[in-house]
């Protein structure tokens, strides 16, 4: 029986239309999201089979062992999703699974989505990144809502939901490992294995994460300023909030807000 390999994509977001699958068992830390055009193929998930027909969204979280059989000609949208992106998510990759990863119906907004993603392949606009990585966020972000996820069983599991639920709570407040740890009535240590060992990262790095999804978020709804989005997202100066946004994303925050509203608004009329 051949063995397992096991993929290092170092790509953040990567999307593309083929006519192949992937057709020996593998595993990778990413997201992979097969969106089927034309014909059909069987996925091997685990110990399971699903067949994957025009329409159907096949998702497949992190480390988890599958392989695609495909018989006959195939065409499909084809995307993975790295872990900065899913970092920001929370827990979902790390403590939850889908009971089945499929979607029987996409919705067209998700296929509107896909399209606009594997259309970046081939154009070289501007900041093309940073479009790939917020079109990434917008699909898993209308995905998750339509998956039937299960909490996976985990001794410590009760304790890292604890802790990802006082992030998200309050990373618009400082927080700190021993701040956390008092109100939790856990180890400043045991906080850090958690994100070394389930996010792979730091507590510093994750709230930063969040901070820039929340600025992001603010930035886009137009109607508030840049240094307002800073204050809203937990950051303490307009400055900080530029050199950090800047570090993370490769372009400064109002570059952000005009490339993916351009852009939005450029797709809005094309339809």
């Amino acid at each position: 029986m051949p063995g397992i390999k096991y993929e290092n994509w170092t790509v953040p977001v990567f999307a593309t239309k083929r006519g192949e699958l992937t057709d020996y068992a593998h595993v990778h830390r990413c997201l992979e999201i097969v969106t089927m055009l034309e014909g059909s193929a069987e996925l091997l998930l685990g110990s399971s089979i699903y067949t994957v027909t025009p329409g159907q969204t096949a998702v497949i979280f992190p480390n988890m062992v599958h392989s695609f059989d495909v018989r006959g000609g195939i065409m499909c949208c084809y995307t993975t999703v790295g872990w900065g992106v899913l970092s920001l998510f929370g827990d979902v990759f790390t403590s939850y699974l889908p009971g089945s990863p499929l979607v029987k119906q996409t919705p067209a907004e998700l296929v509107s989505v896909f399209e606009k993603l594997t259309g970046l392949l081939s154009e070289e606009p501007p900041f093309k990144e940073q479009l790939q990585c917020a079109y990434a966020e917008l699909l898993i972000a209308g995905l998750l809502p339509i998956l039937d996820l299960k909490k996976l069983r985990d001794a410590s599991g009760d304790n890292v939901e604890r802790i990802l639920i006082y992030c998200n709570e309050n990373f618009t407040k400082r927080i700190t490992a021993e701040q956390m740890a008092a109100d939790l009535h856990i180890s400043p240590s045991y906080i850090q294995r958690v994100f070394r060992r389930y996010l792979g990262t730091t507590l510093t790095k994750y709230v930063t994460a969040l901070r820039i999804m929340e600025a992001k978020r603010v930035l886009l709804d137009g109607k508030r300023s840049i240094t307002e989005a800073a204050m809203e997202a937990g950051f303490q100066s307009i400055r900080t909030f530029n050199r950090v946004f800047s570090s993370q994303t490769g372009i400064t925050p109002g570059e952000y807000r005009r490339v993916v509203l351009e852009d939005l608004e450029r797709s809005r009329k094309e339809k």
